[in-house]
């Protein structure tokens, strides 16, 4: 769009100009002084299979120690083989987040950890809670034995280089679980977590609660790891343990959650004997797991809660020495119903200046509290407070797929760490790709204490240039909140393609070298930065059209950049209008596809558009959906015609009121719908409106040039060869250079040709036919030549006879007749090549004369020199995963109601006047063609010169249809089917 202001400069153009500087300024130079954080680095570690990064403490010598679960072997990062099914893993990290070393510890069962520290003398205390018997790392058995619920407290002591020196198991003859350990004044260890085990083994307490209970249970060991004491505490009824942490006297402060008939939090004081000295129930707003407690500078605590329900938010809690309540706060974002999505706290920590970090993981959106979007599924998600719990700022961090924060700590430069899970490859703020299906990430944070901020006044900028040619430079404005810093701009590898400006606050002019770049999408990252200020990050994509042909784009809705399991990858979410508000899932399996994370995020407002640039031309455009909110789990219940809306094509309505669930068949479920579409002003326009219920929603879209979206491609004969009955039967006959069809009465009268095809690499086959080259050679009547499919394909060109060839399928795959006019012939085969190229990939065929006209049919065999042998002609469909169409195939089959797609193919396709339509080889007889319109209305049934089923091919008149889409059924005696039919003038 071009904005012309012809007034004189002292009239309103040149007013209405300095009021949009005037706002962009002010919008700009209002944004809170104390920023964001910048990113120092981010780590990917993990072996190549799960890898859960659950602790993260600071080490002495700068650096820190992170530790997790791991399923993995040894590979990629972790460098020793598994021990059982999960084990310890643990690494030490040097200050530029370099991997000093890794070690693995396990037993043979389920190993999990939960808590990591340096000791005093350079070592490691190791955490947990095992399943495990003696075995691998593990030096004794679970204390249940075979009859208790197994689980005991696991603890591992290490050498500075990670060596281990001991390893206590801890438990009674039920299970414990351990949720913290922490090194005393004397160099022992306070353990503590809960039980739920009566007296017996390691416990010397009963307990506390009858029936089916839990209680806190604290153990008290030496420096080499002997158990001193043990205590068993709590109420009658089940009690969660939420953290301890010693507290000013040097003795233990414990803070859980009962829930029962004394429901409430607890919080008890021990002395460093395990004695009582108080214990008092807290009043609390929510309920929810406590993530941890730690003791605060001014005596007090933290508490930090895992609220329920999830849509609470991050709640801290602060205590004062006496343990009464001195605030309480939540931080939560919003998703885009406009209601507060999942936010899961998982750690708490104080900061220096007395206020707070919180990290956890959320999905949820700007809004509320939360100053960004989210990034893919589930992002980790850093909130920091001051100290009267007040939100200075918060930071989403997270690649295109799920990303979970466990820890949060401060190490020895004042930055911070933050340490958990993540299942993304490369993209956005995760630098490095995947490892294994999940893997430890690490993110290194300046402490963004008092920086105040550098900003751009775009997010992303888009240009489009035909291939060789140049594009006009566009502008951004940049400015520092405060002072005159010294700037420096950067952007992400391989995009040499970007020219950057000289740095400097105001306007700065950003152009593209297109040169010697193919066409296809290309996306950069600008970065804007100087000492002492947060640093600014804008996006930059660059769209390179063909000059020759079409250039297929791929955007992932309200998404991140996503490569299918197939290849094809899909771009960031880019070109698109109107309400800019997405909404995505952070799991769940999409039936009827195996790339999941193009359909959990979408683009869902009242309404949007995408306009899109591409070379004219003809195109298919592909539009993905899935209904991940009614009916999905976490969203509302699923009710006939919830979601309706309305999607425009260049200008026309192609679909009013589109229902995804009932085109899916369910919610959960993939679908796309596929239009053609002739450009002609450089631009695909799409617009997606409101229609009779909620808002519409966007997956992904693809738009691909017609004359790639199929392809035709000749697969030639591997092997080719006759086999004759009587006198003949033990001849083979496959060298010879002609092949002979042929059946009647008397010794060696009867003939068939058999030919063997390959469709390796080809994953979708629109439609087959087979072509020969040759005549009846000896009439000049029509005699049909039928071919059959032949399942067995072990037969060889020069081993095949008459007496072990092997026998086709019942019921012939096409026919065709064939005269005394030397031609190439062609039937169609495309239900038997479909059906053999999902499963072994070879073709195989027999061909036969059924009629017993006793006329020899003679083709030209591979070994002949005219160059005419057999031919298998596939059209190949673009790269979908096709699995949602056999489904719906295998749906439909007691119907005999063929999938859209099934065969029948309309040429050309958008049509001008009068069309034809190849037909599927599966309608039978008389056969009607009728045009129903978008808004449902039947149109005259179509006037067809070929009503009865015979060459498979049939001109239709569609002189009375105006211009848009329509649903061509056509219906036979054997078949139904519905095929998308585009009219253009």
């Amino acid at each position: 769009m071009k904005t012309f202001l012809t007034q004189s400069p002292s009239g309103p153009a040149n007013f209405a100009v300095l009021l949009f500087a005037c706002t962009l300024c002010i919008s700009l130079f209002s944004l809170p002084v104390s920023g964001q954080p910048a990113i120092v680095w981010d780590k990917t570690l993990g072996g190549t299979y799960i890898d859960e990064a659950r602790a993260v403490n600071p080490t002495s010598d700068g650096g820190f120690i992170v530790a997790g679960i791991s399923y993995s072997g040894a590979g990629a990062d972790k460098s020793q083989a598994a021990r059982g099914n999960a084990d310890y893993w643990v690494a030490k990290m040097r200050a530029n987040g370099t991997k000093e070393w890794d070690k693995t510890f396990g037993g043979t069962g389920i190993d999990n950890l939960v808590t990591v520290q340096q000791t005093t003398d350079g070592g490691y205390i190791l955490g947990g809670w095992s399943e495990s018997d003696a075995g691998g790392d593990k030096s004794e058995n679970d204390r249940s034995g075979t009859t208790g619920t197994r689980g005991d407290y696991w603890l591992v002591k290490l050498s500075a280089s990670g060596a281990r020196q001991w390893d206590r198991t801890l438990g009674g003859t039920s299970s414990e679980i351990l949720k913290s350990v922490i090194q005393t004044a004397d160099g022992g260890y306070i353990a503590a977590g809960t039980s739920g085990s009566p007296v017996g083994a390691d416990k010397t307490n009963p307990a506390i609660g009858t029936g089916i209970s839990q209680d806190y249970w604290i153990v008290r060991l030496t420096a080499n790891g002997t158990k001193v004491w043990d205590k068993t505490l709590g109420t009658t009824d089940w009690d969660e343990l939420g953290g301890m942490d010693i507290n000013e006297q040097g003795g233990y402060t414990l803070i859980g959650l009962s829930r029962g008939t004394a429901s409430g939090w607890q919080i008890l004081k021990l002395s460093t004997t395990g004695i009582v000295q108080s214990q008092r129930k807290l009043a609390h707003s929510v309920n929810g797991y406590i993530s941890e407690i730690h003791h605060t500078a001014d005596n007090g605590y933290i508490v930090g809660v895992r609220t329920e329900p999830q849509s609470l938010g991050y709640q801290a809690v602060k205590l004062d020495a006496a343990g009464d309540q001195v605030w309480e706060k939540f931080f939560r974002g919003v998703n885009h119903q406009g209601t507060s999505n999942s936010e899961q706290l998982t750690s708490i920590i104080q900061a220096p200046d007395g206020g707070y970090l919180l990290a956890g993981y959320t999905f949820s959106d700007a809004g509320r509290d939360k100053s960004e979007d989210h990034r893919g599924e589930e992002d980790f998600w850093v909130v920091r407070l001051g100290a009267d719990g007040s939100k200075h700022w918060d930071k989403t961090l997270g690649g295109s797929r799920q990303d979970l924060a466990f820890a949060i700590t401060r190490v020895a430069d004042g930055s911070y760490v933050v340490a958990g899970t993540s299942f993304s490859g490369a993209g956005n703020e995760k630098s490095e790709n995947a490892r294994g299906e999940n893997d430890f990430w690490i993110v290194k944070l300046d402490s963004g204490a008092g920086k105040p901020m550098l900003s751009f006044s775009a997010s992303q900028l888009n240009f489009t240039v035909n291939q060789g040619a140049s594009a006009p430079p566009q502008a951004v404005m940049l400015a520092a909140l405060q002072g005159e810093p010294a700037l420096s701009l950067a952007k992400s590898p391989n995009s040499s393609w970007l020219v950057l400006p000289q740095a400097s606050t105001g306007t700065l002019s950003f152009g593209i070298n297109a040169g010697g770049l193919v066409p296809g999408v290309y996306t950069a990252e600008v970065t804007a930065s100087a000492a002492g200020y947060v640093s600014a990050h804008f996006s930059v994509s660059l769209t390179v059209l063909s000059t020759s042909k079409g250039t297929t784009v791929r955007i992932n809705a309200g998404g991140n950049a996503f490569t299918t399991s197939d290849g094809r990858t899909f771009s960031a979410d880019m070109y698109y209008g109107g309400v800019n508000r997405v909404h995505s899932i952070p799991s769940g399996d999409i039936i009827g596809t195996n790339d999941d994370g193009l359909y959990r995020s979408e683009r869902s407002s009242a309404t949007f558009s995408y306009n899109v640039p591409v070379k004219n031309g003809d195109y298919m455009i592909v539009l993905h959906f899935a209904e991940i909110w009614f009916g999905a789990p976490g969203g509302r219940p699923l009710q006939l015609r919830q979601r309706l809306f309305n999607i425009d094509l260049e200008g026309y309505r192609i679909y009013t009121d589109y229902n995804v669930v009932a085109h899916a068949g369910a919610p959960m479920k993939m679908t796309r719908e596929v239009f053609p579409a002739i450009i002609s002003d450089g631009t695909v326009n799409l617009g997606f409106s409101a229609g009779a219920a909620d808002l519409p929603t966007l997956a992904a879209l693809e738009i691909i040039p017609l004359a790639e979206f199929s392809t035709e491609l000749e697969l030639p004969v591997l092997a080719d060869a006759t086999v004759r009955d009587g006198s003949f039967a033990n001849q083979n006959m496959g060298t010879l250079p002609v092949l002979d069809v042929k059946s009647g009465p008397g010794d060696g009268v009867n003939r068939n040709t058999y030919l063997r095809f390959s469709t390796l690499n080809l994953s979708d086959i629109y439609a087959a036919r087979l072509r020969i080259y040759g005549n009846n050679a000896e009439a000049g009547t029509n005699v049909n030549l039928s071919v059959y499919g032949v399942d067995n394909d072990a037969w060889t060109e020069t081993g095949i006879t008459w007496n072990n060839a092997p026998q086709g399928i019942a019921a012939a795959d096409g026919y065709v007749n064939v005269n005394s006019t030397q031609d190439f012939y062609e039937v169609d085969v495309t239900r038997y090549v479909r059906q053999q190229t999902e499963t072994d990939r070879l073709v195989s065929f027999v061909l036969k004369n059924p009629t017993a006209k006793n006329r020899r049919l003679a083709f030209d065999s591979r070994e002949n020199t005219s160059g005419n042998a057999p031919k298998l002609i596939v059209v190949t469909r673009e790269g979908f995963s096709d699995t949602y169409r056999k489904a719906a195939a295998a749906e439909n089959t007691a119907l005999n109601i063929l999938p859209a797609e099934a065969g029948s193919i309309i040429l050309p396709n958008p049509v001008a006047g009068t069309f034809r339509v190849r037909v599927s080889d599966q309608h039978h007889g008389k056969t009607s063609y009728r045009a129903i319109s978008q808004s449902g209305q039947e149109v005259i049934p179509l006037e067809s010169s070929n009503m009865d089923v015979q060459t498979r091919e049939t001109e239709i008149s569609g002189q009375m249809l105006r211009t848009g889409l329509y649903l061509l059924k056509i219906q036979s005696e054997s078949a139904a089917e519905t095929l998308k039919l585009m009219i253009v003038k």
